[in-house]
């Protein structure tokens, strides 16, 4: 996914019609419907719904938005960033986080931290919960967001907001259709869940949700971040 498609895809949303963001973007057309294409197929979703006198947003380019304006907001910054930590007056601060936290509590921290000082340059690192921990221990990292069930006394620790757990499926499926999904209706579906040695917090609560609403999940694959 380049920053280029990303760019294309919000102009297109702002302006909902290809014709007025092409002559925005100063391009042609047909390349830019061919950039939005290949992101539809990077994402595995359809972000807009086409017809013969308007485009609209579907549930996932409405999701998509907003991420993708913080995304470009914070890549158009880091010519400022990169200036100022060359004359040495922002401090770096490097936190860990494991992989399930880059999406949604990751962009909310780091724009929190920016109203807060925004001097401070922030290096997001992920990696796991033993990994966080050990280099927390040796002083690698400054800080980190992982997922226990008890810290011990060593360690200074807040409680961050809860989050819902969410089931990726084809965008064909009938629960994609779905705005909630209950447990007991992955009863009959062959998930892909965490790698239990990876993270065995949600593997555990996955496990367990799935067991108090009566069934045990058909568990094909676990997945592991690289």
């Amino acid at each position: 996914m380049s920053l280029t498609r990303l760019k294309y895809f919000v102009v297109v949303a702002e302006e909902l019609s290809f014709t007025r963001a092409s002559a925005r973007l100063h391009i042609s057309q047909p390349p830019l419907t061919q950039q939005i294409r290949t992101l539809e197929r990077e994402v595995n979703q359809e972000l807009f719904k086409r017809s013969s006198r308007r485009i609209s947003l579907t549930p996932a380019g409405e999701a998509l938005l907003p991420e993708a304006r913080r995304i470009l907001e914070r890549y158009q910054r880091l010519p400022g960033l990169l200036h100022e930590a060359a004359t040495e007056s922002t401090r770096t601060l490097t936190v860990g986080c494991v992989a399930s936290a880059v999406i949604g509590l990751v962009p909310q921290i780091l724009c929190e931290l920016e109203r807060a000082n925004p001097r401070v340059a922030v290096r997001i690192q992920e990696a796991g919960v033993e990994t966080q921990m050990d280099r927390l221990r040796s002083g690698d990292l400054d800080a980190g967001l992982l997922r226990v069930r008890e810290l011990g006394e060593e360690w200074f620790w807040v409680d961050a907001a809860p989050e819902y757990y969410c089931a990726a499926v084809p965008i064909s499926h009938p629960l994609a259709r779905r705005g909630v999904v209950q447990w007991r209706e992955l009863a009959d579906e062959v998930l892909v869940i965490a790698d239990r040695s990876r993270a065995s917090l949600e593997f555990d609560t996955v496990i367990a949700a799935c067991s108090k609403n009566g069934f045990t999940p058909i568990v094909v694959a676990e997945a592991i971040s690289g």
